[in-house]
């Protein structure tokens, strides 16, 4: 019963916040919160080209589904590809509430250049929450990422393990040993790959409905213009920010 109320309880909670900040379009809202409110420019400040100046113009859009809300509800994270890096990549994440709106549940959530998770046991509303292994100079670390009582997406963390870089550079299985350590540690046994899907900013404004692509986990998400299926559209985009601007008020906002 106790289980019960706490479910209802984040439910009611996260309808009532729908009612006041729900949307219908997470990407339309998501472009929307890249738009500088003074000059109306996309993306003021970063590079059309990405962080890495390498990418087609205005990169990727990005999006995804994980099933960590209530009750294992499905929460959405958008990314934009000139955001990210070649070691970590930037998400917004959007909560579905019925069958059409969202609400905004974070942004400026850090994972890695190709995001792979383990999911974590269910809490007392159902929620799973997710984690991400990260590698650093002399440990692994585990971040995770789940929803608090008022429907934000908040970010924790697990037990890491040390690295020895030396054994595993004369010994190839030594990673293998620690990685198994690590995973029985914090008893990750489920894991996560996404779905991830990908369009050209340039594409989605020009046509909205468009369909997206599979992500190629063979490139991390500031690279997915190097994906061999991209040569065509990669080739044809020619978008700079004055067009992007005209392209979004007119077939996103509606607006002439």
């Amino acid at each position: 019963m106790k289980h019960a109320i706490l479910s209802f309880g984040v439910f009611f909670l996260l309808a009532q916040v729908a009612f006041s900040q729900g949307v219908s379009d997470p990407i339309a809202d998501f472009l929307s919160k890249h738009v500088d409110p003074a000059t109306s420019e996309l993306f003021l400040g970063e590079q059309w080209s990405g962080r890495s100046n390498s990418q087609p113009p205005g990169g990727y859009l990005l999006r995804f589904e994980a099933p960590i809300g209530p009750n294992g509800s499905p929460v959405l994270f958008i990314a934009a590809s000139i955001l990210a890096d070649l070691r970590n990549s930037t998400w917004s994440a959007y909560t579905r509430v019925g069958n059409q709106d969202y609400v905004p549940a974070g942004d400026d959530i850090t994972f890695g250049a190709i995001p792979q998770f383990y999911l974590l046991k269910p809490s007392g509303n159902g929620g799973r929450g997710m984690a991400e292994i990260f590698a650093g100079k002399n440990s692994y670390s585990v971040l995770t990422y789940y929803l608090d009582k008022t429907g934000h997406l908040q970010q924790g963390s697990l037990t890491g393990v040390t690295r020895d870089q030396d054994q595993e550079d004369s010994d190839p299985s030594f990673e293998d040993k620690e990685m198994t350590e690590l995973l029985k540690k914090d008893k990750l046994s489920q894991a996560f790959t996404p779905t991830i899907q990908k369009i050209l900013l340039e594409e989605y404004l020009k046509e909205p409905s468009k369909k997206w692509r599979m992500f190629n986990s063979s490139f991390g998400v500031a690279s997915q213009h190097a994906d061999p299926g991209e040569r065509g559209v990669v080739r044809e985009d020619r978008l700079d920010k004055s067009a992007a601007l005209t392209l979004f008020k007119r077939n996103i906002l509606g607006q002439q």
